[in-house]
Order: structure tokens, then sequence, then C-alpha cells
């Protein structure tokens, strides 16, 4: 059962308060688009997540609206099968193209929110809603900027539940290049509140994980980008028991453990113990103390 609206508004006044106290710190971790690696996330479960696009192979003039169109005729399976060019030679055709939030496999992710923005060329790329209506795909509720979708702006979406999906259906829109140009339609953060993800202790403060990067969607020579998500670096991670594993720094201490560092290997084992033994300060120093002379006296 949804949540009522006044319940929706509430939670997303206080998402949208929450971003805006971060979002200096935000801003100063943010990607630019299509630079890959351009940041690293933050400290929540979100903190390695991507935007990226695809481009659905869709005839025109389906009905339905975006979103229904991309997962009728093309949903994405994983991160390296989107689509990320559109090419009609010359002869434009609405096409629907959708965005995905893509954690990496190893990851926990658990989404409530998110905000992000677009950006394009708006004398060669057109959207279109009465040709496949653009909106959010999956979640509970929107707050979009006066103007959105126009280029440069930005949209926050809240969830009622949280989505721990790997690949997580966002947004989609119905839109074409009509000059046969080479251009891209572009994610990018959102104007004021920047690019992010919170997790579902909000309420409770919060965590706030910024996207890592953003993918772009080229048109006819323009390749387009695709930002898949990379996992964080593993390595010995020492348990309370003594014992290694292989495991995340995040990971390692969610447990409790002691990171060795990145990449360090469990063989030769680095959490066996290095052998002690008792003594005194005293007996130190008798230890190193260069033998007494005699004199000649036996």
């Amino acid at each position: 059962m949804r949540s009522s609206l006044p319940q929706r508004l509430h939670s997303l006044s206080l998402f949208t308060c929450l971003l805006a106290t971060f979002s200096p710190a935000v801003h100063a971790v943010g990607a630019s688009p299509g630079s890959p690696g351009a940041a690293r996330g933050g400290d929540g479960p979100n903190r390695n997540g991507v935007l990226i696009l695809h481009a659905a192979d869709a005839p025109e003039n389906s009905n339905g609206t975006a979103c229904e169109i991309v997962e009728f005729y093309d949903p994405l399976a994983s991160c390296e099968e989107a689509e990320t060019n559109i090419d009609d030679d010359g002869f434009f055709r609405v096409h629907y193209f959708a965005v995905y939030a893509a954690f990496p496999l190893r990851d926990s992710p658990r989404v409530v929110g998110m905000t992000f923005g677009i950006d394009y060329d708006p004398e060669t790329v057109f959207l279109t809603y009465s040709w496949g209506e653009w909106g959010p795909c999956t979640a509970d509720f929107e707050l979009a900027e006066d103007g959105w979708p126009s280029p440069g702006s930005g949209t926050a979406l809240t969830w009622d539940t949280v989505q721990t999906e790997h690949l997580l259906s966002v947004y989609a829109f119905a839109g074409y290049e009509y000059y046969g140009r080479s251009t891209s339609f572009d994610l990018i953060p959102h104007p004021t509140q920047g690019g992010n993800f919170v997790d579902d202790s909000i309420l409770g403060g919060g965590i706030i994980d910024p996207v890592v990067d953003y993918g772009r969607l080229g048109f006819n020579d323009d390749p387009g980008y695709l930002p898949c998500p990379t996992p964080d670096p593993e390595g010995a991670c020492c348990l309370d028991d003594g014992s290694c594993v292989r495991a995340s720094e995040f990971d390692c201490t969610l447990v409790g453990g002691s990171f060795v560092g990145d990449d360090v290997p469990c063989d030769p084992d680095p959490c066996v113990a290095v052998p002690t033994q008792e003594s005194s300060w005293g007996l130190l120093k008798k230890r190193f103390r260069p033998a007494e002379s005699t004199h000649g006296i036996e």
C-alpha cells in the first residue's frame, strides 16, 4: 500500500533538506559528466553507484509511456549490454531511452531517494511527450525543477520502499536528433542538489552517496559513454579470531575486522601474530650488556 500524498511530500521535503545541508561536500566530490572514474563514492551502501543511459530497440509510435515501452521491448539486463548510440543515417525518428542506476554486484545498494540532471543541445535534440511521455519508471514520487526536462535542469525522486536492485530502472524519455549532427544527451548532477543516492536511514540522519559517474547517449558519430560501476578493491582483512579473509575495506570494517591493505594477499598470512616472550627491562639489559672483565681474578 502506497503512502499518502502528505506523507510523500514530508519524506521528499526531508530528503531535499538533507541534500541541501550536505550539498557543499557533495559538489566537492561529484563527478563531471563523461569522465571515467571522476569521483569516488561516499561511505554508504550506494557509494559505487553510477547512472547510465540505454537506447531501447523499440518501434516508433509505440503505445504507452517511455518507461513502459522500454520495459516491454528492450529492458536492460546488465550494464555492459547498454546501447549508448543512436544513428539513423540522417533520417530522424523517435527513440526511447532509459536512465538506470547501476551498482557493483558485490555491493548491497539501498536506495530510497536520488537526484540527477540532464543536458543536451536544444537546437538539434528534441524530447517528445506525445509519442511516449517521459517520467520516472519505478519511483513513487518526483519533484522536478521548473522547466524540466529542459537542458541543464534536474529532478529528485523518492521511493516508498527501499530499492536493492543492482540495476535499477530510474527514468525514461522519448526523443530524437533532427539534423543528423553528432551530439549527445548527457546525464549530469542536479544543478542545485548535485547527483546523489540516499539510503533508507534518511530519517535517522541518512547517508548520502554521490553518483560516481554519469553516462551519455550519443547520436550519429558520437559513440556515447558507458561508465559501468567498479567495486571497491579487496585485500587482506584480519578478523577477531585471527583468521584472514579477502574483503574490501568497507566490508572488513563492517564486520569489525582490521583491513591490512588493498591487494594484500592472505598467503602468506598477515594476520598471524608475531611470537613474543615475556621479559623485563633488567633481563634485556643483561642480555645486551658487554661481558664484565675479571682483570685476571679467577
